[in-house]
């Protein structure tokens, strides 16, 4: 949903709120209300020292454990307070996620609020002075979105901000010298603010348009600029003001625009002020007050760029293309500018991976990481000047707050934030969205932010450092690159050096960086974002252990593009079949099976290889030739190690593009996560002690009772599936009183048994909130389940979560609170077990696949549809494309093979093998009562056949043998998969 403000909806407003003659004669205070609205909409005067410090009052956890929505200062009478600013100043902007509950706004110690009202009406546009366009809500109707206010709230002693529920909040205020004269906010307004308010909204909804205060002298620009070449836009002599820029190049095409760079030296400077790539100078489709592209395709900054001597702006030519542009700049002559001048400056930073934390399972992940070198690092201003403006990319989205760090304060300083996205005035991730302080588009996990600060610009004496926070339970590598807008004193300090003009390219690739470090790569599935503790290996860092024909060497990929993960790969410049080369896999923290996962480059040079290891276990096949350079992640297969060990992966290259010249091979990285198992038995000791308030100490329990549950029987897993509601409990601890209100803690025991080491998954059904905290063997978990992986905390899905056990007994412990409606325990830990010889299809341990990659796809439960979470979807190109899955007969003797299977009309026909023997005839998977017909069914049981198998593994083949003639795939859909003695398939 865009947000965009018309002339005509502010008609209403004007005829409202503004009044007839009868003004103020007197002279006003040198800030009230009007003056402060002024300032929020004018900005030709932006680059004079604003007068003022910034600061912001917000539900930023102070334990800094990232619970961002529920921080305050103190509690006082039952209310929670959140803002106690000392005057003289004004709050200029509030922002909330969730604005639950009531608001009380104090101002001077009055006794009596000025505001106290519900808090979200503060945002609908119907409580005045809070009026569109100054605030906004993006649903009336949902409580659950982004809200701001930008109405200024002057006070002249102090301002204190009372909230009755915790929420997401935030209250950016300024605070000026003392002695400042300030008129504190009255209600209702006077008649000459409310002729102010509604005058300025018309100027403050027109985003996208030329802001009135941009007046000059208009001129012409058009240039053509040869590739690898500088080109002067324009030298100007001033004193003058560039009060806006307006640019095009052909299409708009951003790939181009990161590769040409713009750059405006003032006063004769050898070191330029501006040096920013095109394409983020103006931004790419949204609209704001400053930056932003219009209708026609032109982007514009207002920024005004004053200079005192002269002005020389250029453009630089990095594409392999000439680049014409043109445009139109205004320019203002005979400006008195103040001394010294603040000159316009702008710097461009890009981290192609923000640093990943290298978090285990049993570390927790609470701690709240603010290294610099960790974090994204937007500004690190020295001098004096301030801060005005943000725009921000980021390829996939990590959780963490944004630290502004004034003149050497410490994290996480005077304006503590409470999510990247809650900046730019969104919320619940990045959105797309016109406002006139802050706009930015959001399609398919990429995201273009901005925010201005116009009201609120923030000063610094000595240093200012803006900082991203990527915080430590990412564990993925993010794409983010910002560019950061300011005015300063000069000398300025070198501005930071960009990358190599391949490398600032936006990535080829149309989803976050590597989406393929999760456990599940579904991104609807619970908990997917968290990543996988063990961190991937870079290509380059992996020991070579030895090489027929030319060894593989690191190999710089920085002027290929932005997607090598570390900028560069271990290549092996192979000029044909018949290469190979052995490389040591890193060690892994448990024993079991783990998935090995590469990604590979790929292009014209590259051939197809084949991978073994030293076990042995048959892997994949991976084609890397493609027309043009980059990047493929396959999961090759699974291969069985032990902690500690030593184990080895030959690459080698079996084929080539008739075409191509060589055969090369290239791995950007390698990990290897565990494989997730399921759990097969899980004993609960409990109800325990319960004491009001607080959750009694895992270190002192109280035991009441302790009894044994059983794995639920396929009847009542059916049951429960039918009915949606959770499996039998253990016990169940009664409620408190109701209407009490009183909160209760809870604390569980579980033993549970695992079949060998290794990452499992545990699932928490209940319809009270998940637990606050999870021990194995007595130390912390790395996961918290109710912050970081579920969207939702109540209802009657399963909560999922993983712990990693060791093999035989291990003792849980999990504790939380619970409500006066809430009951503990409905509760299932652990994922019970099929009757023997019955395998999930998305649960199959996949070792093998040619032609395609199977993975999970989510379908529709119940009776009559699919069992578990969906099927295991496999879209092959074509004939002669395969998987292998490894099936366990835990008895000898003779087996029936049978599965219940997915039709539709893209489906194709497979072969079904039990190592290596055909079984049945082959399937069709085909279905279509008529042309047009896009039902996906399940299949009754199908039978392949029977045979006799001993007991151990066993390799399942599904290859593609052919369609039908009316099928328009190739695919393949398992939902269950069956190995069960002969007597129970009969």
């Amino acid at each position: 949903m865009r947000l965009v403000h018309r002339r005509t909806g502010f008609a209403a407003i004007v005829i409202l709120l503004a009044l007839s003659s009868g003004l103020h004669s007197a002279e006003p205070p040198r800030w009230d209300f009007s003056a402060l609205l002024r300032r929020t909409c004018r900005f030709e005067r932006l680059y004079e020292a604003p007068g003022h410090r910034v600061g912001m009052a917000s539900s930023h956890d102070r334990t800094l454990a990232n619970g961002d929505s529920g921080g305050f200062i103190r509690e006082e009478d039952g209310r929670y307070l959140m803002a106690d600013i000392e005057g003289p100043g004004a709050v200029v902007r509030i922002w909330s996620a969730n604005p639950h509950g009531k608001i009380w706004i104090y101002l001077d110690d009055a006794a009596e609020p000025l505001i106290h009202t519900e808090f979200r009406r503060l945002f609908l546009g119907d409580f005045p002075p809070f009026v569109d366009p100054f605030v906004h809500t993006l649903s009336k109707d949902d409580v659950r979105c982004y809200h701001w206010s930008y109405i200024p709230i002057p006070f002249a002693k102090s301002c204190r901000i009372y909230r009755d529920q915790r929420s997401f909040f935030q209250a950016t205020y300024v605070q000026f010298p003392v002695g400042t004269a300030v008129e504190p906010l009255s209600l209702p307004l006077s008649p000459r603010h409310r002729e102010t308010l509604g005058r300025l909204a018309l100027q403050f909804g027109d985003i996208g348009e030329t802001p009135p205060s941009v007046r000059g002298e208009r001129r012409v620009l058009q240039a053509r600029i040869p590739a690898g070449q500088e080109r002067r836009l324009v030298v100007l002599r001033g004193p003058a003001v560039i009060r806006g820029l307006r640019l095009q190049w052909p299409e708009m095409d951003r790939q181009i625009g990161r590769m040409a760079l713009l750059t405006m030296r003032w006063d004769g400077e050898m070191s330029p002020s501006v040096r920013v790539p095109l394409s983020d100078s103006f931004g790419s489709g949204f609209k704001s007050l400053v930056l932003g592209t219009d209708e026609g395709g032109m982007g514009y900054c207002y920024f005004p760029m004053p200079f005192e001597k002269s002005a020389v702006l250029s453009i630089v030519n990095e594409s392999p293309e000439p680049l014409r542009v043109h445009g139109e700049f205004v320019i203002e002559h005979g400006v008195q500018l103040p001394s010294p001048l603040r000159t316009f400056h702008a710097s461009w930073r890009r981290d192609p991976e923000t640093h990943p934390a290298s978090t285990r399972a049993h570390e927790r992940i609470t701690n709240p990481v603010c290294d610099p070198a960790r974090n994204h690092l937007v500004a690190g201003q020295r001098g004096r000047g301030h801060y005005v403006g943000t725009l921000h990319h980021r390829y996939g989205g990590s959780e963490g707050d944004e630290y502004v760090l004034v003149d050497g304060e410490p994290p996480p300083g005077s304006s503590p934030g409470t999510g990247n996205e809650d900046y730019f005035d969104m919320a619940w991730g990045p959105k797309t969205m016109d406002g006139p302080l802050a706009g930015g588009i959001s399609v398919l996990g990429v995201a273009e932010c901005f925010r201005a600060h116009l009201t609120d610009a923030i000063a610094f004496d000595e240093s200012l450092r803006f900082n991203f926070e990527v915080f430590c339970g990412n564990t993925a590598r993010y794409d983010y690159d910002s560019t950061a807008f300011w005015y300063q004193e000069e000398p300025h300090a070198p501005l930071p050096e960009l990358l190599p003009a391949a490398a600032r390219r936006f990535r080829t690739l149309g989803r976050p960086p590597d989406p393929e470090y999760v456990y599940e790569p579904d991104p609807k599935a619970e908990g997917w974002w968290l990543g996988t503790p063990h961190l991937p290996v870079e290509g380059e860092a992996l020991e070579v252990l030895s090489a027929s024909g030319l060894r593989p060497v690191p190999m710089n990929m920085l002027d290929e593009g932005p997607d090598w993960s570390g900028g560069s790969q271990l290549c092996q410049k192979a000029a044909d079949a018949g290469a190979s080369f052995t490389v040591k896999l890193p060690p892994v923290d448990s024993d079991g099976w783990h998935s090995l996962r590469i990604r590979w480059t790929t292009g014209p040079e590259y051939g197809r290889v084949r991978l073994r290891s030293n076990r042995p276990h048959e892997l994949g096949a991976v084609e890397c030739c493609a027309p043009e350079r980059g990047v493929v992640v396959r999961e090759v297969g699974a291969v069985q190690r032990r902690r500690g060990d030593d184990g080895q992966l030959t690459v080698e290259v079996v084929g080539k593009d008739p075409s191509a010249s060589s055969a090369w091979a290239g791995i950007d990285w390698l990990a290897q996560p565990p494989t997730v198992q399921p759990v097969e038995e899980v004993e609960v000791a409990g109800p325990f002690e319960v004491r009001s308030g607080h959750v009694v100490a895992v270190e002192n329990p109280v035991w009441r009772s302790c009894r044994k549950l059983p794995a639920p029987t396929p009847g009542q897993i059916a049951e429960a599936q039918r009915r949606r509601r959770a499996l039998p409990p253990a016990e169940a601890l009664a409620p408190a009183s109701p209407g009490t209100g009183e909160r209760k803690g809870y604390a569980l025991r579980a033993t549970v048994h695992a079949p060998a080491g290794g990452l499992y998954r545990l699932d928490w059904r209940s319809n009270v909130p998940p637990p606050d905290a999870i021990t194995v063997h007595g130390e912390r978990c790395a996961l918290d389940p109710r912050r970081f992986c579920f969207p939702s905390l109540r209802g009657e899905r399963p909560r999922r979560f993983y712990v990693p056990l060791s093999a035989g007994s291990n003792e849980l412990v999990w504790q939380g609170v619970y409500g006066p409606r809430d009951w503990v325990a409905p509760v299932l830990m652990g994922t019970a077990p099929p009757p023997e010889g019955v395998f999930e299809g998305e649960d199959l341990m996949v070792k093998r696949y040619e032609g395609g990659a199977p993975r999970l796809q989510r379908l529709r439960l119940g009776p009559g549809g699919w069992s578990g979470r969906g099927h295991l979807w496999f879209t092959p190109p074509g004939v002669g494309s395969f998987f292998e899955a490894v099936v366990l007969v835990r008895k000898p003797g003779r087996k029936v093979v049978s599965a219940y299977l997915t039709h539709a009309y893209n489906y194709g026909i497979f072969q079904l093998s039990v190592d290596g023997e055909p079984l049945g005839e082959p399937y069709d998977g085909y279905h279509g009562l008529e042309p047009g017909d896009r039902t996906v069914l399940r299949s009754n049981e199908v039978v392949f056949g029977e045979l006799n198998l001993s007991a151990g593994d066993h390799v399942v083949r599904f290859e593609v043998v052919g369609k039908n003639e009316q099928s328009r795939g190739y695919m393949i859909g398992v939902d269950v998969l069956m190995v069960k003695p002969l007597a129970a398939g009969r």
